[in-house]
This record gives structure tokens, C-alpha cells and sequence, in this order.
């Protein structure tokens, strides 16, 4: 039994939940107290009984809400006999998720081993050639691989990685908007630090055909560096990714498309990313302004041509007009060329009537 709560913190005027976990269905509570760091009660609110989340086996649970209130200050919640950790409820707290966000992906940068690995990677398969992609922040804290995107033989299923990652940052460096505050300032530099730091990788993952190259495997987190990594390519009709032994890998052929993306497997969002690098400036950045934006209108004209060529289905779908319209909305808003507003109406037409007609469905 134990009571759940935020342990970032909650804004003065945000939503404010409690959870309550229970060992058995008749464990029942009626009610939570939120103390405050003196131990003096200051707001009580009723619990209510929610039951089991299908397919969890951790008990039986209650909420509660204490959305009223709205003092900041340190504070801890009790219900029956047991006792939260310590929370806060402030202003800050935006500012306290942002700066950790960004820690955790510093320290999820390929760095070490893995990087000099990365700057003399082979293909997986019979590509051949050997390129320098060294950078970019790892798939997961267990996962070693660098990914675009993966699960791309899925039409709607692409997490798209890498490609979001770097193009967050920069969008999220614009929100906090100019500030003379000194916190904010170096949040901000932190974010443009990180965004930089992905759109070189970027750069580097640039595929001679004008598409970007799709993953970085390696074996297993376990494995010796050296030799365990290679670009990896993806079977476009399988479940199992990046597998010879996958459902297809005896009758499809494999080809350079199978390695690199189309706009809805990262490439939409890796030429956003570098449209938004070309309206920034940061030292430390390994490329011009002139250079992100060449690449990323150099990749925007073949991808809009090309974009059926490296799809599982070879259809345009949704995700990819998405894509499409966040890639050409960035390199308008860089570049002020009408062409770019004329792609990003067109996209934007093309999702509205999609939407109208599962409204008429």
C-alpha cells in the first residue's frame, strides 16, 4: 500500500491528482489530508475507488483530487496510516521538467566507444560502403541503437525518434521565447546546445540518394563495441525488424530504399529540424546556417518526389502529409520562399479533406 504523486510537482493552478495503491479491494479509504512541510492539515478531499488497470498485477487503487489548492509551498499527503514523499506545488515546476528533459538526454548522447564505432560504420546486409555517423542520442537506456525511426514496415506506426527529438528541441528553445531571466537564458542555450547536437547527426545521416539513412543496430547492450554496430535496414511487409529470419526475408529483395526513410519514418521531421537549425545560431554547431538549409531543401524536393518509393505500402497516408506539412511550414518560416507556403497549404488541404470525409464515414 502506498500514496503515488507527482514527484516533479504541480503548478499553483494545474490539475492536481492522488493515487492510492492498494494491496486488497477491501483496503478502502475514505478520504487524504494535504499536509504541509510543519505537519499542520491544510486541505482534505475525498477518495474514490477506481479498481484494477486491466492486465496490471500492483493491487487495487483510489484517486483524488486536490486541484483547490492553489498555495505554493513544500508539502506531503496522508490517508489512513500511510504517508507520501514530499512534493512541491510552484511556478517553477515548467521549468524544472524542461531542465530535466534535458539532462536525460545529454546523458543518452553517443559518446565513448560507441561513438568512435559510429564514425566507421558498415551496412548490415550487402550495401556496401562505410560512412561517419557518430552523435545522436541513444533509442532508450537499454537500447544502444540510434534510430530515425524503426517499425517502418508498419503505414501509421513510426516513432520517429531522432528526427522528433532534434526538432523538439529547437521548438521548444522558440516557446520559452527571449527571456532576461538567468535561469530561463540558460535553459534556453541548454535546449539550443541539444538541438544543435542533433541536427549535425542529422547531417551526417544524409543518404547520397537526398532520402537519410534509417537506423544504427547494434547487437545487444551487452555486446563488445566493436564490430556490433552497422546501418541497419528494415524488411517493408515484416514484424520482425531487422531480422534475416523475418516473415519476408525469402522473397523480398533488399535494396538501398530498405535503409532509408521516407517523410513518414523521420525524414519529414529531420528536414524540419535542420529548416529550424538554419534560423538559429550556436558556436559550437559543425555547419552553417547556408548549410542546414541547403540540406534540408535539397532533401524536402527529393523526398516530395520520392516519398512512395520508401513507404511499406507505397501510399501516402496521413502521418506523412503530417510530416510533409511541418517539414514545408519550417522551411517557410526560414525561408520566406512562397513554394514552401504553397506545399504547406497543400498538405494542409489534403489532411482537412481526409478529416471531412471520416466525418461524413
Amino acid at each position: 500500500m502506498k500514496i503515488i504523486v507527482n514527484h516533479i510537482g504541480y503548478i499553483p493552478d494545474g490539475k492536481k491528482k492522488v493515487i492510492v495503491q492498494l494491496d486488497k479491494a477491501d483496503d478502502r479509504l475514505d478520504e487524504f489530508c494535504v499536509n504541509n512541510a510543519a505537519g499542520e492539515r491544510i486541505y482534505t478531499g475525498k477518495l474514490s475507488y477506481s479498481g484494477k488497470v486491466a492486465n496490471w498485477h500492483t493491487g487495487y487503487y483510489l484517486y483524488g483530487d486536490f486541484s483547490d489548492l492553489h498555495k505554493e509551498g513544500r508539502y506531503y499527503i496522508t490517508a489512513g496510516s500511510l504517508r507520501s514523499p514530499e512534493f512541491v506545488i510552484s511556478e517553477g515546476i515548467p521549468r524544472i521538467m524542461l531542465n530535466a528533459v534535458g539532462c536525460y538526454f545529454k546523458t543518452q548522447r553517443d559518446s565513448g566507444e560507441w561513438a568512435l564505432e559510429d564514425t566507421h560504420l558498415k551496412f548490415k546486409g550487402d550495401r556496401q560502403g562505410c560512412v561517419d555517423v557518430h552523435g545522436g542520442w541513444y533509442d532508450a537506456s537499454g537500447d544502444l541503437g540510434i534510430h530515425l525511426s524503426h517499425l517502418s514496415h508498419s503505414s501509421y506506426y513510426n516513432p520517429q525518434q531522432m528526427s522528433f527529438s532534434g526538432y523538439a528541441f529547437f521548438k521548444a528553445y522558440d516557446f520559452m521565447g527571449r527571456s532576461h531571466d538567468e535561469q530561463t537564458t540558460l535553459l534556453r542555450r541548454r535546449y539550443l546546445d541539444e538541438g544543435y547536437w542533433g541536427a549535425d547527426f542529422l547531417m551526417r545521416m544524409r543518404a547520397p540518394s537526398g532520402s537519410f539513412l534509417k537506423s544504427i543496430n547494434r547487437i545487444d547492450s551487452l555486446a563488445t563495441v566493436s564490430g556490433s554496430r552497422a546501418i541497419g535496414f528494415e524488411y517493408r511487409q515484416s514484424s520482425s525488424q531487422f531480422s534475416e529470419k523475418a516473415a519476408t526475408a525469402d522473397i523480398e529483395t533488399v535494396t538501398d530504399e530498405n535503409y532509408e526513410t521516407g517523410l513518414r519514418s523521420g525524414g519529414g521531421l529531420a528536414i524540419a529540424t535542420l529548416a529550424a537549425a538554419a534560423r538559429h545560431f550556436y558556436p559550437a554547431s559543425e555547419h552553417t546556417q547556408k548549410e542546414y538549409i541547403e540540406a534540408a531543401m535539397s532533401a524536402w524536393g527529393y523526398l516530395k518526389r520520392n516519398n512512395e518509393r520508401y513507404l511499406n505500402d507505397g501510399k501516402w497516408n496521413l502521418v506523412d502529409e503530417y510530416c510533409a506539412l511541418i517539414a514545408s511550414t519550417e522551411l517557410y518560416i526560414t525561408t520566406g520562399e512562397y513554394e514552401y507556403l504553397r506545399d504547406a497549404r497543400d498538405f494542409s488541404g489534403r489532411i482537412a479533406a481526409r478529416a471531412r470525409w471520416i466525418e461524413k464515414a
